[in-house]
């Protein structure tokens, strides 16, 4: 998940606007959608973003949606707001869930074909040769 996806979703979550973080950044809106649009942010704008959002660092640096999302879970049950906030706001449109999900449908396929290609060759090594 991209940089930009991830400020996309706390922003929903926390109810912040996009200016707000821009004058927070030190920058200006437009210049905030540039830097999102191109995806790239220096570590002083990491930094700020994740104090300003009061996630850590790392939060950004979480490479698929799956970690994001048990991210969120993890706080949102440990301040006990998964059940007074819309689920939707906390982890953005189910879009994003499909898609993982399909992600890991694909890997377990291969998967099972790469353990049915092993037991295959473990049958052939295993048989005595005559």
């Amino acid at each position: 998940m991209k940089i930009s996806d991830q400020i996309h979703t706390l922003v929903r979550s926390k109810g912040v606007k996009m200016a707000d973080l821009a004058e927070e950044l030190g920058m200006s809106r437009q210049n905030l959608y540039n830097i999102m649009r191109a995806n790239r942010f220096n570590s002083s704008q990491i930094t700020r973003m994740a104090h300003y959002f009061g996630v850590p660092e790392n939060y950004f640096k979480k490479e698929s949606y799956l970690d994001i999302m048990t991210y969120q879970i993890d706080q949102a049950q440990a301040s006990d707001q998964i059940f007074s906030t819309p689920i939707k706001s906390l982890f953005g449109e189910h879009s994003e869930c499909s898609k993982e999900i399909n992600y890991l449908k694909k890997i377990i396929k291969e998967q099972e074909k790469q353990i049915l290609l092993l037991n295959k060759l473990l049958k052939i090594l295993e048989t005595p040769e005559n």
